[in-house]
């Protein structure tokens, strides 16, 4: 069994072992948008021992071999079959989401905004931008770049591929615009962590951001790593 090890990119770590994400999700070390990077720059940067990651993505990891697990493997997904995956699966969700999200953080807002009014106001604010981004961004896959990467598999026309390239790095920068907001969530709420004086619909609009968080991450992941990496490579 192949190890894996500091200069592995973090991205490859996750499409060879899905699980991997949910270790780099603890550590906070992005292995979406920033999965090009080598796992120990990547622990450098969020000040983590690479040491201390590595050997507990390795000893899940050969656990997960020794158990003869089997997971999803993206990789061996074709083009339109991954495609769809993310639109049925990643866009339905953030679809079904985001409006519920709007209301739970206007909820606990009104509710504690007198005694957390900094912290809350910013809560508020972030989430809709975070909407505001990710709603024109999945409408934008699906009605343009998506359509545009079919094309281009289909036909393997030089147009359609420029159009494509394009347009994919477009959805990159996007990609990185939305993940510096949640980046931001995490430290406005200190990885959200709720005061102690709070309700239960506080707790789970916490809950509900962080579930989004990681949706999001692995969104991203499937895109940048996956299959955006098919034809900018």
């Amino acid at each position: 069994m192949r190890k894996f090890d500091i200069n592995d990119k973090v991205g490859d770590i996750v499409s060879i072992y899905p699980e991997a994400a949910e270790i780099f999700i603890a550590y906070n070390i992005d292995f979406c948008c920033g999965g090009n990077r080598t796992l120990e720059v990547a622990a450098q940067e969020k000040d983590v021992d690479v040491i201390e990651v590595l050997e507990e993505v390795n000893k899940k990891y050969e656990a997960f071999i020794e158990r003869k697990q089997s997971y999803e493997d993206y990789t061996k997904y074709s083009c339109k079959d991954l495609i769809d995956y993310i639109i049925n699966t990643h866009h339905k969700y953030l679809w079904e989401e985001m409006p519920i999200l709007s209301k739970f953080t206007q909820r606990i807002l009104a509710a504690h905004g007198d005694k957390h009014p900094e912290l809350l106001t910013k809560v508020k604010t972030l989430y809709e931008d975070l909407r505001k981004e990710l709603e024109a961004h999945l409408r934008k896959e699906e009605d343009i770049v998506f359509p545009l990467i079919k094309t281009y598999v289909e036909a393997k026309d030089g147009k359609a591929k420029n159009d494509m390239l394009k347009e994919i790095r477009s959805l990159k920068d996007e990609h990185e615009a939305a993940g510096n907001i949640l980046k931001e969530l995490r430290k406005v709420t200190n990885d959200y962590e709720f005061p102690s004086d709070v309700c239960t619909t506080f707790v789970m609009t916490y809950k509900k951001l962080k579930e989004m968080e990681r949706d999001i991450f692995l969104h991203i992941h499937l895109e940048n790593n996956i299959l955006f990496n098919r034809y900018e490579e």
